[in-house]
């Protein structure tokens, strides 16, 4: 398609109405099209920026999670050793 000129609309009017109603759809639908992959590759990139984001939230959880779990365990066998408490009996599998 020419640029916008007085050279377009010698343009547009060789093609008759059909043919500049199909230019004009044409054209919104080229800018529309450009427009949407724009948006799309932007939001890939915030999606991948927070996908990262989650990534170590969970890596730190994951760590400090593994610490709670160390400590109690700690602490469970100081309270065992030095206190007498009545044990349990193991669970059974149940039939």
């Amino acid at each position: 398609m020419p640029e916008p000129g007085p050279q377009s609309v010698e343009w547009f009017a060789t093609l008759g109405v059909g043919g500049v109603v199909a230019a004009f759809m044409f054209m919104f639908y080229r800018r529309d099209v450009k427009q949407y992959t724009e948006l799309w590759q932007k939001q890939s990139e915030q999606n991948a920026l927070v996908l990262k984001q989650v990534i170590e939230v969970i890596r730190d959880n994951t760590v400090a999670l593994t610490k709670v779990v160390t400590t109690v365990d700690s602490l469970h066998r100081r309270l065992d050793g030095t206190h007498a408490f009545p044990q349990r009996e193991p669970r059974r599998e149940r039939d």
